[in-house]
């Protein structure tokens, strides 16, 4: 039950996945790449470009080493705000006690789904505001750590390469932009379906609560309570309807991992035809930017 609760407070998770948007060099896409491509340095149409004496190509590494640094720590900065002022709300400091105590004790599922529903209104101003602030600081990060990595091409690279790269960083982006929203509707058509049947089982496990409360509290009621929530559980996990949402989702994750590996082989091979090689890494990063 405490995932359950988990999952109604949504800006810790929120926060989690804003914070996940903010690391350009790692994800599926480049871990990908990595395994066949491993340390390879990308291709060059300038010849003796990339000897390590050449002090033009260390500071065109310094300056987008640099931008993307400072793009990062302000993002980051602007989302610690944005979450902080979300959590420290007086409304949702409220909203979250009121539905916390609902949870504890409440032994009627009609209770619990109407307690959620409250929660999630009251706190709809709070988040909306914290979701814009979010998405501008994401936005602002994105635009910075464009413009340095077009910086970056555009002086070590040919015209028609800085070209494709800017292509392919933005294929990649597409992809995971859709596998993202794709996974989280999955998420929420799941949660969704399976509300009352949470419900129920928050309530159970109450009522079993209560009534070991209520005993002499001795060995034989414990193994009473114990017994109770296991029953409740199990109730849950094979309830028909919590069954075949559980199998929609795994569907539906799986095609969503499905067009994002499809999207990623389509942009490589845009890339590929574009230049003639596979899309390599930068030294401080890869030629797309993990969204």
């Amino acid at each position: 039950m405490r995932q359950t609760i988990r999952r109604t407070t949504l800006a810790g998770t929120a926060a989690g996945l804003s914070l996940a948007l903010l690391v350009p060099l790692a994800g599926p896409a480049a871990a990908h790449d990595s395994g066949r491509q491993g340390n390879s340095r990308h291709h060059s149409s300038h010849d003796g470009w990339h000897d390590s004496s050449n002090p033009a190509e260390k500071q065109a590494r310094k300056t987008l080493k640099e931008a993307l640094k400072k793009a990062r720590t302000e993002a980051r900065a602007a989302i610690r705000t944005a979450n902080a002022a979300f959590r420290s709300n007086p409304v949702v400091i409220d909203a979250g006690s009121d539905l916390r105590d609902v949870l504890r004790t409440a032994t009627d599922p009609a209770l619990i789904l109407a307690a959620r529903q409250a929660y999630l209104a009251a706190i709809a101003g709070p988040m909306a505001t914290r979701t814009a602030a979010v998405d501008l600081a994401v936005s602002t990060y994105l635009t910075a750590v464009d413009a340095a990595y077009v910086v970056y091409d555009t002086a070590v690279l040919g015209a028609d390469e800085a070209a494709a790269r800017a292509d392919y960083r933005k294929a990649v982006r597409e992809a995971r932009t859709a596998f993202k929203a794709e996974r989280k509707a999955a998420f929420t058509a799941f949660r969704t379906t399976t509300a009352g049947d949470y419900a129920t089982l928050r309530a159970a496990v109450n009522q079993a609560f209560a009534v070991y409360l209520a005993s002499p509290k001795g060995p034989e009621d414990r193994a009473t309570f114990k017994l109770s929530v296991k029953d409740a559980r199990t109730a849950f996990m094979t309830d028909p309807d919590v069954v075949a949402a559980k199998a929609e989702l795994r569907s539906s994750l799986q095609d969503a991992r499905t067009a994002y590996v499809a999207a990623l082989k389509e942009a490589r091979a845009a890339f590929v035809a574009a230049t003639g090689h596979e899309p390599k890494r930068h030294k401080h990063g890869w030629s797309h930017v993990r969204v």
